[in-house]
């Protein structure tokens, strides 16, 4: 970090399977997270960005509209994806207090949009499946989500907006997206296999005794949050990219 003045801490990898161990997750992304902060402030760093998650303002929650000042339980049944978010940036916001080092949190959504490298990440995992035909069904879940282009924006916009520091920017779609919508955008796209059929839920939960990922995936099923992205749109003068472009443009960097 020396003779920087700006440092940007990316997000920790996201998986819906949930852990043998929380802590798997949780202590990397909390320990990791104060590593950065503390070595800021020692190279007189002037600004962080942290990337966040939506999944610390809304997980575990009821249908509803969330902002900036709402966060998840972490004490809930959230995750343990949701709970590392949850508590690495809270303590990112306990780290820099009493201090001049500057912090602005980025909170995106779902991250769809054109992959540099088919590696399976939980999305691109989720899309690659669903135009394979290896999602016979869809579950009832709706995200806030947002184009992987927009959130580079988004952090680069972060840096030296004069009205960012001390905020945090929830960086999706105001209203969620049903995975319903996605996979109707697939097939109007070409791409015949992916899932026309909702999964009923209690084949879900029925699944997620024995299956990691499905049981990781139940805290959002049938949860419908919508968010308040006012400060995002005015004050890093965001201007979001189509969703359904945004999905076309995956699938065709995933499957050539």
């Amino acid at each position: 970090m020396k003779n920087c003045k700006y440092v940007v801490h990316m997000a920790s990898p996201f998986f819906l399977k949930e852990p043998i161990d929380e802590k798997e997750l949780i202590e990397p992304a909390v320990q990791g997270t104060l590593r950065v902060i503390e070595a800021a402030k020692r190279n007189g760093i002037k600004r962080v960005i942290l990337t966040s998650s939506t999944f610390a303002i809304s997980a575990g929650k009821e249908t509803g509209k969330y902002g900036p000042n709402d966060w998840s339980d972490s004490n809930a049944k959230i995750g343990a994806y949701a709970k590392s978010k949850t508590l690495a940036e809270r303590a990112a916001w306990d780290a820099v207090k009493g201090s001049e080092l500057e912090l602005t949190v980025i909170n995106p959504g779902a991250v769809f949009g054109p992959s540099l490298e088919a590696k399976d990440g939980q999305n691109v995992k989720m899309m690659r499946d669903m135009i394979a035909g290896k999602m016979p069904m869809y579950p009832d879940m709706a995200m806030g989500m947002i184009d992987v282009r927009d959130v580079a924006k988004l952090h680069a916009s972060a840096l030296t907006a004069n009205d960012a520091v001390s905020k945090r920017f929830i960086a999706c779609s105001a209203e969620p997206i049903e995975i319903a919508t996605l996979s109707s955008v697939l097939r109007d796209a070409g791409y015949k296999k992916a899932p026309a059929i909702k999964a009923p839920t209690f084949v879900l939960r029925f699944i997620s005794l024995f299956d990691r990922e499905a049981k990781g995936m139940m805290p959002f099923v049938e949860k419908k949050a919508s968010y308040d992205i006012t400060a995002t749109l005015e004050i890093l003068n965001w201007k979001p990219t189509d969703m359904p472009t945004s999905f076309r443009e995956m699938a065709e960097s995933i499957s050539n």
